[in-house]
């Protein structure tokens, strides 16, 4: 078996109503856009894998990724990963492809995904794995405590915030909130989108490392499970020195996690 074909789509899913992203301030996204590829065999196994898209950049790949993948033997997931990895020498760092692999090599083991990866064997039913509610807008926090007592409603037991305020109160008055609201009931983590800002559109809030030392003050004392993206994701050393102020159990960026 080999890979014959690849074919790139790019996909709009418009949205019922404009998202406004707290890591883009002043955007209404309208639709959920992403590069569905799918990879056929010479036998005519499918297998797709889908990557974040925010307009056609992808659509040059298929030129690129075709001299790499076509011809290789797709339920060789290393083989594949590698061919993936080489690629990305070029610019494109598009591992996000790996998973049509697994879904060829899962259909031709008449096996889900899920079991190739680690599941529960055969004869043992599947387990459940715990997720949260990530919040992706910025509300205010009266709004925002209505919104997670829902979430709680729903069965999740933890959640993420989003802060992104010129005013650290503000940001605060976020946690507090919240957490005044649902008591001990939830795990919270707070996500300040600082690894990479975008303010292309309109103006956003850049944090210094004694910005970050004080937001991470108020979350340990409101029991705060994580910190995610207080700086930007390249600040080794301010990251290191936030890490080392901080009572927060994580704190990480785009690249790099540390725990206590």
């Amino acid at each position: 078996m080999k890979v014959d074909r690849i074919e790139l789509f790019h996909v709009a899913i418009p949205l019922a109503k404009p998202f406004h992203p707290a890591w883009i301030p002043g955007y209404p996204q309208t639709a959920n856009r992403f590069t569905l590829a799918r990879l056929t065999t010479d036998d005519g196994v499918q297998g797709l894998a889908a990557g974040v898209a925010f307009e056609r950049e992808r659509e040059g790949l298929g030129s690129l990724l075709g001299p790499y993948l076509i011809g290789l033997d797709p339920t060789d997931i290393e083989g594949g990963r590698q061919r993936i990895r080489e690629a990305s020498y070029l610019g494109w760092r598009n591992f996000w492809l790996e998973a049509a692999f697994w879904d060829i090599r899962g259909q031709v083991e008449g096996q889900p995904v899920w079991r190739l990866l680690g599941g529960l064997p055969h004869d043992q039913p599947a387990g459940r794995v715990p997720v949260y509610a990530s919040t992706g807008e910025v509300h205010d926090p009266a709004r925002r405590a209505e919104e997670v007592l829902r979430l709680r409603e729903q069965g999740f037991r933890t959640v993420k915030l989003r802060v992104h305020s010129f005013d650290p109160a503000a940001d605060i008055a976020q946690i507090e909130t919240v957490r005044r609201a649902v008591g001990d009931t939830l795990e919270i983590g707070v996500d300040a989108n600082q690894g990479w800002r975008v303010a292309l559109i309109d103006d956003a809030p850049l944090w210094t490392l004694e910005r970050a030392a004080d937001f991470a003050r108020a979350c340990a004392e409101h029991d705060i499970a994580w910190l995610e993206e207080p700086l930007d994701m390249y600040a080794w050393d301010e990251l290191a020195e936030l890490r080392r102020r901080s009572a927060v159990p994580r704190i990480s960026s785009e690249t790099v996690s540390t725990k206590t």
